[in-house]
């Protein structure tokens, strides 16, 4: 994906006259204040002010700047105010790439009294521009020193502001199907604010390079995910304060009940949008009650079971300050069953494996099932809880042999009932619709039924850059993942087999309304997910719907001439430049058609044009265009897409080739820069694991000054 970087520079090329002195005091909530026809509709812009607009402030300091760990380039806090009001909670930070600002962030800190006036329990007054990051409404700081207001006679450092005892439901509820619903219109007046959850277990916890992704959750399977800005909770220490460089944190495992776990609520990008967070400051913000059983490593076999096969659940189940004393599964038959039949699980020799047998059930039928664990303590745990969300197998007497077996799904949010399983002994097939010329996965598509459509991820040898448009091919294994809520097959290296070629695609469906796609009705979306579309008689109403928080080189298109929404076109094409949507693209724009593939991403479904063919008014001869669409016969790759910790850059040519390397984040500020040589037998890998969670923009420069952007996304 790219990003127009031009308005960027221009921003930042303008000087900035910096007053010396605070302007009048403006509370906070009404910089803050979202109404609630704005949060409904998914968006959470204040409305009284716009980005930008510099404005003075006062409240209660909760956190020390020097324990800020997410950034090396920027520092931060949050301010409240010590009574709650909705929406009076801001996250304040000073960045040396303020617009027209010279200095670094030293001399920031120093003129702005930063690290001096910012600590907690302290009342200060700053000057600042507002400022979006992953919905977060921000105070960029202008150098004027703050002022302290005033400070407490006495601070409790372990807890300097009371805080809010909440619900975890008021910022993430549990939609039912294994997903988790955010909760804008009931969250986004607490964003900021010091808030507690008690009596909460710990769930979800992994770890990559260091640092830990974990969540809690109430009994009701209301979960939120733990957010690692503070240094003590976060490994790769880029905090100041010298002491908690010392500290290493390792979160209480699975399975962990916890008294309360307090925090500030933030947003961040993840699947389904940008989901509400808590962030906790202090080791003290976490209080363990006791550790409850651990249930892991669920397994089934077989994974798609004939009517005549019972199905063995395996687990892996241990308590860290005991002994486990029983285990059982809870099976029912037919989708939302709440009627649950009990079977004892026996331990499998001396392992931490325990295994249970659900009996057979009838051909096409749900199976939902799970598990409790019980210790010599009395403590129980139940996995994933007690109305198995999102815990559910089908029963197929003929196996899967269609796409649509796949895809099809009870489940509000569009999640496979496969999700995470490897599936062997299958037999589908398609028509390829997409290369992975055009975007970072091949898509295939067998008929034009609902659910028929599917993406393959690649992974070195397993052929799918050899695939073209027209390829019909045979899948006979895989596993199945949903990445960001859209579903992919992987791990296919052996398992494609091409057919035949030049076979005529698939009519792309016709769908009349596309505002009906844009509202998210489930009759026009996930049924038709990775499916060729086609709208007719449409007209450009947004050219740049991001704007003016950024261009990611998106447009929207209606039926009617007028709206002011309408469905997202995303510019993910390789064959589809960065600028498209703003230089060839005018409001009102009439197109007899657009085409593209149904996708999902960032909140938002969207529809991609494979390239300029699928755009009425344009042609693009994609015989000879390079996947990079600007550095002519280099054919370079940047994979994966989303990334974690690496990023590759590959090329597929015999000519060694100096390339520029430049990363920006979404406002415009170059992250790093470097060079590397690249050509048939030699890749590049980037260290993109101090990368925070969000959207990245890299530009590749040749030595003929050919240059290319790809829009990237940090999961």
């Amino acid at each position: 994906m790219k990003k127009i970087l031009f308005s960027f520079v221009l921003f930042f090329s303008i000087s900035a006259v910096f007053s010396q002195t605070h302007g009048p005091v403006v509370p906070i909530d009404s910089i803050q204040f979202v109404d609630q026809s704005t949060l409904s509709s998914g968006k959470s812009d204040p409305v009284n002010f716009k980005y930008g607009d510099t404005v003075t402030i006062e409240g209660i300091v909760t956190f020390n700047p020097i324990y800020y760990g997410q950034s090396t380039s920027r520092k931060a806090t949050w301010i409240q105010d010590t009574i709650f009001k909705p929406f009076r909670a801001i996250n304040v930070f000073i960045e040396p790439s303020l617009p027209g600002y010279t200095g670094n962030l030293a001399q920031l800190n120093n003129e702005v009294k930063f690290y001096e006036n910012f600590l907690p329990g302290y009342r200060v007054k700053c000057t600042g521009r507002i400022a979006d990051y992953t919905e977060n409404t921000q105070l960029n700081l202008i150098p004027i020193e703050s002022e302290i207001i005033d400070i407490p006679s006495k601070i409790d450092t372990t807890e300097v502001v009371k805080p809010l005892v909440l619900k975890i439901d008021k910022f993430m509820q549990n939609d039912g199907s294994g997903g988790q619903n955010i909760m804008r219109t009931t969250a986004e007046q607490y964003e900021g604010y010091y808030v507690k959850f008690e009596n909460v277990t710990v769930v979800d916890v992994s770890a990559s390079t260091g640092r830990f992704y974990w969540s809690v959750q109430d009994s009701a399977g209301n979960k939120i995910q733990i957010r690692d800005n503070s240094g003590y909770f976060r490994n790769d220490h880029k905090e100041d304060a010298s002491w908690v460089k010392k500290n290493v944190f390792t979160p209480p495992t699975i399975g962990t009940r916890l008294a309360y776990i307090k925090g500030i609520i933030v947003q961040s990008s993840s699947a389904g949008g940008n989901v509400f967070m808590i962030s906790p400051c202090l080791p003290s913000d976490i209080k363990i009650a006791s550790a409850a059983p651990f249930i892991e490593s669920k397994s089934r076999y077989p994974v798609v079971p004939n009517s005549t096969q019972n199905v063995k659940i395996v687990a892996k189940i241990t308590d860290n300050d005991g002994e486990i004393t029983n285990a059982y599964i809870y099976y029912s038959v037919g989708y939302g069953n709440k009627t649950f039949t009990k079977v004892n699980m026996s331990r499998v020799g001396v392992t931490d494996n325990y295994e249970g047998i659900i009996p057979t059930a009838p051909n096409g039928q749900y199976v939902n099932y799970w598990i409790r664990a019980i210790d010599d303590s009395g403590l129980i745990s139940n996995s994933p809880d007690t109305l198995a969300t999102g815990s559910l197998y089908k029963v197929f007497d003929g196996g899967i042999t269609k796409i649509s077996e796949l895809q099809e799904t009870p489940f509000a949010n569009g999640n496979s009932v496969f999700n995470r399983d490897t599936l062997t002994g299958i037999n589908i097939g398609g028509i390829v619709t997409a290369t992975l010329a055009q975007f970072p996965f091949v898509a295939i598509q067998q008929g034009n039924k609902p659910w028929s459509a599917i993406l393959l991820k690649a992974s070195a040898g397993d052929g799918l850059s050899n695939l073209k448009t027209g390829d019909s091919v045979k899948i006979t294994s895989a596993r199945l993942i949903e990445d960001f809520n859209i579903t992919f097959l992987t791990d296919l290296s052996g398992s494609v087999q091409l057919v035949s070629r030049n076979n005529p695609l698939p009519e792309p469906i016709k769908l009349v309304y596309p505002d009906s796609v844009n509202l998210k009705k489930q009759n026009y979306t996930e049924l038709y997910e990775s499916m060729l579309l086609e709208f007719n008689n449409i007209y450009v109403v947004n050219n740049n719907p991001d704007a003016p928080g950024g261009n990611f080189g998106e447009w929207s298109f209606s039926n009617d001439s007028n709206s002011v929404t309408g469905l997202r076109v995303d510019d993910l094409s390789s064959f589809i430049e960065s600028n498209f949507n703003t230089d060839s693209l005018k409001l009102k724009q009439f197109h007899q058609y657009m085409k593209g593939l149904l996708y999902y991403s960032f909140g938002n479904w969207k529809l991609l044009p494979r390239d300029k063919n699928d755009i009425e008014g344009y042609f693009t001869d994609t015989s000879t265009q390079s996947i990079s669409n600007a550095l002519n016969s280099l054919k370079v790759k940047v994979y994966p897409n989303p990334f974690h910790n690496t990023l590759t850059i590959s090329a597929n040519t015999d000519k060694t080739d100096k390339i520029a390397i430049q990363l920006y984040d979404i406002y415009g500020k170059q992250i790093f820069s470097e060079t590397c040589l690249l050509n048939n037998q030699s890749s590049c890998q980037l260290d993109m694991s101090n990368m925070q969670i969000g959207i990245y923009l890299l530009t590749l420069t040749d030595n003929s000054g050919n240059s290319a952007v790809f829009k990237l996304f940090r999961n």
